[in-house]
């Protein structure tokens, strides 16, 4: 199951950022590719959703982020962590967890495919900042 997860979250690389869109190819947000994961591997009605502003980083609330995927996914332990898994992070030290992302394999190490509000959908390498940064970890159902 995590090289399916890892197939189908490549095949929305490229997917332009689109606030609270879940469409590959046409949008969406970290939450969205997350859902678009969830429905292509067949998990049942895509669940997943949350209203939030775009501005929501910056509210008191954005910890709910990570009590919203709880519902949903099962949490593990981070440093347990690996390709298939997602991981939920901060944008900034000490900042709220408001950004999320499924780690993948890259020539030997972790990469990190998340949507970027700039770039769309991207594979990153998931570098010392971005496992500092990296607060909660969680598994898709099997």
């Amino acid at each position: 199951m995590r090289d399916d997860i890892e197939t189908i979250a490549r095949s929305w690389i490229g997917t332009p950022y689109r606030h609270q869109a879940a469409t590959k190819g046409v949008g969406c947000d970290c939450l969205g590719l997350l859902r678009g994961v969830w429905a292509e591997l067949g998990l049942g009605p895509v669940g997943i959703q949350m209203d939030y502003p775009q501005s929501w980083p910056k509210t008191q609330h954005a910890d709910q982020f990570a009590a919203g995927l709880t519902q949903y996914l099962i949490p593990i332990a981070r440093r347990t962590a690996h390709a298939g898994d997602v991981v939920l992070c901060r944008l900034t030290l000490g900042g709220p967890i408001v950004h999320a992302g499924i780690l993948s394999r890259q020539a030997g190490a972790l990469g990190l495919i998340h949507a970027h509000s700039r770039f769309g959908v991207q594979e990153t390498p998931y570098d010392p900042l971005w496992a500092r940064l990296a607060q909660l970890a969680y598994r898709f159902p099997q």
